[in-house]
Order: C-alpha cells, then structure tokens, then sequence
C-alpha cells in the first residue's frame, strides 16, 4: 500500500513540475465489467500536438468479496496503462479520439484458509472517448476494452487540469 501512495505522490509532483509543464494531471471514476467494481482512475497525458497525446495512467479498483469454489474470498485489481489518444476536433472544445496502448494488470485473490493467489498479466487497450473543453479543464468520458487474460470493458468519466495554458 506504502508503495502505491509513493507511486501517485510521485505521479502528481512530476506532472506539477516546471520540468514537465506541457503534462496535464487529472482522474476519475471507472467502472469495470469484469471485477464488477468501480475505481479510481489517474492519469496525466502529454500532447505532441493539438491532435496527439500520450500518457501514463494508474487504475485501482476496490477491493470486494466474492465466493470461489465455494470458499468466501477478497478479489484486489490494479492496472498501469500507456494510451495514446488521435483527437478529432468536432467542435469548440468538443473532441472525439480513438484511443489505443498498453496494459500491465495485477489481480491478487485471497481465499479463506489458502495461500493468496496473484496474476500478472500484459495486454492491450482499444476503445474511444470524447472530451469537453471549459475553463482550463478538460471533462472526458472513454470506454475501452482491456485485451488480455483479465480482459474486460470499462467505462471511466473524469477530468484533466490544463495547467499553464494562456487564455
């Protein structure tokens, strides 16, 4: 857990820093289909140019309880993501993007009276989204399938600080 607070800590510091000004942070809620568990999503993107961005992003979902085997049992999720996105302009401020990278999950499931079972896994992600522009912020809504042995859909809405950008 120690390690996961480092991780975001060090996340927003960088995306905060003068080094890194062009990077714009943010986050939301994500719902995903196969855990069946809403999370928390952070995510801070780069833009190349007004058409390009690419971007880390780290997935939590909650922890819950579920039966396997008969067995009372706590399934954990997280993920780190490398997505790109290519924004269609539809509109003032309104843009529409495919959006495709890189996925690494850990799922880890803790069975009564067994030893923890953890999967590792490497995928892929393909879907789209479509962003609004207001204010120095930038509201987005995406849906993307996770390509892999713990594939599935999600569904995340959140919202992206546009940082040192002139008006």
């Amino acid at each position: 857990m120690k390690s996961r607070i480092v991780l975001i800590a060090l996340f927003y510091c960088m995306a905060l820093s003068p080094v890194f000004a062009q990077i714009i942070p943010g986050g939301g809620i994500i719902y995903g289909d196969d855990i069946e568990e809403v999370g928390i999503n952070l995510r801070a993107y780069k833009f190349f140019n007004e058409r390009i961005c690419f971007g880390p992003e780290f997935t939590y979902f909650n922890k819950h309880q579920t039966v396997i085997g008969g067995e009372q049992a706590e399934i954990g999720l997280w993920e780190i993501n490398f997505n790109a996105h290519y924004i269609f302009e539809v509109g003032e401020g309104l843009g529409l993007y495919p959006l495709t990278g890189l996925n690494f999950s850990r799922e880890v499931e803790k069975v009564e009276g067994h030893s923890n079972l953890s999967e590792s896994v490497l995928g892929f992600n393909l879907g789209f989204g479509a962003h609004y522009e207001k204010n120095k912020l930038l509201f987005y809504a995406e849906y993307d399938r996770l390509i892999s042995d713990l594939g599935q859909n999600s569904f995340t809405v959140g919202v992206l600080f546009i940082l040192g950008k002139e008006d």
